[in-house]
């Protein structure tokens, strides 16, 4: 049986007469073994597809990766601004089992997370372990920790994984340092001399007084780099350190929130000194679309991208210690480029 059409104004889909509830899929699991956190979260009963319900995630937030925004800016122009078709939609494949995916793919035997089920005619019977091809080169990889609940076991979840997520929050740290590690041959370029430095904890634009909340996007703290005084730089090239899509972006502070930036570390730890994931640089063809007054947009594929690590972000002393050492070398190498010209005007 053809795919449902998606629903439209005035539409009554056969199962919500039916009164089938929401249905979650939540991850129990680290890092290592969960989808990115655009995919987890609730779905709603959308329709029928292959003579089961179909779901939609209802999380309005941004669920494109840093590689493919500018395609799917590309792609939502052409979906004529239908804000439904850019969110993640849960179908089933008789006699092969369960989808999520995007819009484009409702109803076809193809989507970024599978459970492959024979039988089970909603996402909560599912028995078998969930996979996912996402953020792997080829195959794919096991979910185990990835569970779709009914709607009242569902929002029990989540609430109780909000409560996890507050309070690691408020364990993390409130200054945080982007800078290299010790290498025998650090780099000094200009691009880590900009942006490398001490990033604390920000209000947001326009919260005044001690009082005000820190700043808070997509359920991650924004940072600001901080001045050699130890001050924040206001204005467009202000620097931020944030968290959007999958990734934690360094980049500017205008564009806190949004998947864009300099630098990205594709992770999606709670606070970025946990992070583990290797950094990443705009390279020379992200570099072409630079726009003037902004930051770099990210390209359209992973060779857009360079390896960055050399970088990593830490806190307490030994983000100190790192920022420090940095600085000094910067400065040894300065002095010994003026030595080297003073020499050549002498000789």
């Amino acid at each position: 049986q053809p795919a449902a059409p998606l629903l439209g104004a005035g539409m009554l889909p056969l199962f919500t007469a039916a009164g089938l509830a929401s249905v979650f899929l939540v991850c129990s699991g680290d890092g290592q073994h969960c989808p990115p956190e655009r995919w987890l979260g609730e779905y709603a009963v959308a329709g029928e597809v292959n003579g089961r319900p179909s779901y939609r995630h209802q999380d309005g937030k941004s669920w494109f990766s840093p590689a493919s925004v500018a395609k799917e800016d590309a792609r939502a122009k052409q979906l004529a601004g239908d804000a439904q078709l850019l969110q993640p939609l849960m179908w089933s494949v008789p006699q092969l089992g369960w989808f999520v995916g995007a819009a484009e793919h409702l109803g076809e035997r193809r989507g970024s997370i599978f459970a492959r089920d024979l039988h089970a005619m909603t996402p909560t019977a599912v028995t078998s372990v969930w996979t996912t091809a996402l953020g792997t080169s080829n195959g794919s990889l096991a979910l185990p920790s990835l569970r779709c609940l009914d709607e009242a076991e569902g929002r029990a979840a989540v609430a109780a994984a909000g409560e996890a997520k507050r309070a690691a929050l408020a364990k993390g740290a409130g200054t945080v340092y982007f800078a290299p590690r010790p290498s025998e041959q650090p780099k000094l370029d200009r691009l880590r001399s900009s942006w490398v430095g001490a990033y604390r904890r920000v209000r947001p634009p326009g919260a005044a007084g001690p009082q005000a909340k820190y700043w808070i996007v997509n359920d991650r703290f924004v940072y600001e780099r901080l001045s050699p005084t130890g001050a924040t730089v206001g204005g467009k090239t202000a620097r931020a350190l944030w968290f959007a899509g999958d990734s934690w972006f360094v980049g500017y502070k205008e564009h806190a929130g949004q998947p864009r930036g300099i630098f990205h570390a594709r992770d999606g730890a709670l606070v970025p000194e946990a992070i583990g994931a290797t950094w990443l640089v705009a390279g020379a063809a992200a570099s072409k679309l630079r726009l003037p007054g902004t930051g770099l947009l990210p390209g359209t594929g992973p060779e857009d991208w360079v390896g960055a690590d050399d970088l990593a972000v830490t806190a307490g002393e030994a983000g100190k210690q790192a920022l420090s050492r940095f600085k000094a070398e910067q400065a040894l190498r300065s002095a010994a480029g003026r030595r080297m010209g003073l020499g050549t005007k002498q000789g």
